[in-house]
């Protein structure tokens, strides 16, 4: 099992949180140019080049079932990656980041429904502090207007991959058990990287909208696949001795980081407040993890 000897698991989900931070910002930036699909499929590429040099160090030796098991994640993280992708597209940033924090209220429900980990009555009084800061982000004049912007198409794709990532998640977990951190990850790039390119050859134009995807963003893309790779080994390594709702919790405190950063890149209206209410589902969270 690939550990961090004596680092508490605290500490290797922070420094995930740093990483995926940065991450975010460059998939930012890269996506304004790029189609969803087609990014996400060099995206994988890239991810996979970057652990292909610790295949010969790890062990495969798993069951059919943990490989079936497997591949059956990694459709659903491709798909909640595309939506996501298409989401954070076609959404403002200051708007899109935010909105990631109801990740966790997702994994909190599908780890006490799966797994078993219930959490307090506080720790539902954050999940609402979250709740009410996002909605406030988006807030109008009146309810029917704010409803109305969560009706967007960006958000909408948001929404579905929340979903879709925040039950994933609790499943991964279990995977971890059978397997380790590293094996885990190979394998899961490269189930991604054939799910992604088989979804472009069928919805575009396969290997050539990756040639020309490489061309027009490639180092943005590979810049995002290295930080991205980073934040998931750490996040990884941090969850096997973690709960898995807390350990979602904890990495949300990206979205404050990227918030930060990303002011200097992303200049955007009503930023500044949504920063603020970022904060304030920031305390929701950590009322959860207390």
């Amino acid at each position: 099992m690939f550990q961090f000897p004596n680092v508490h698991w605290i500490v290797l989900i922070l420094a995930s949180t740093i990483f995926g931070a940065l991450a975010l910002i460059v998939k930012k930036k890269g996506l304004e140019h790029e189609h969803s699909m087609e990014y996400l499929t060099i995206f994988k590429v890239f991810e996979f080049i970057i652990v292909i040099p610790l295949i010969p160090f790890l062990n495969f030796g798993y069951t059919m079932t943990t490989y079936l098991w497997l591949y059956i994640v990694s459709l659903f993280i491709t798909t909640g990656l595309y939506f996501q992708d298409k989401g954070m597209k076609r959404t403002e940033f200051s708007e899109a980041i935010p909105i990631l924090s109801m990740r966790t209220i997702i994994t909190i429900i599908a780890s006490m429904i799966i797994l078993k980990e219930y959490l307090a009555i506080t720790q539902w009084m954050g999940a609402g502090i979250i709740t009410y800061a996002i909605y406030k982000i988006h807030a109008k004049k009146t309810i029917l207007e704010t409803i109305k912007t969560f009706e967007t198409a960006g958000l909408v794709y948001l929404f579905i991959s929340l979903i879709i990532l925040g039950i994933t998640m609790v499943y991964e977990k279990q995977l971890l058990i059978t397997t380790n951190v590293l094996s885990y990850l190979v394998i899961m790039y490269a189930f991604s990287l054939i799910n992604s390119f088989v979804a472009l050859t069928i919805l575009r134009n396969g290997y050539k909208g990756v040639i020309h995807g490489i061309k027009k963003e490639g180092k943005m893309i590979l810049l995002a696949a290295i930080l991205s790779t980073i934040s998931n080994i750490l996040f990884l390594t941090g969850l096997q001795t973690a709960y898995v709702a807390l350990a979602e919790i904890v990495r949300k405190f990206s979205t404050v980081i990227s918030m930060l950063i990303g002011k200097k890149y992303f200049h955007e209206k009503e930023y500044t407040k949504r920063l603020l209410w970022t904060l304030v589902a920031c305390a929701g969270l950590i009322l959860i993890a207390i």
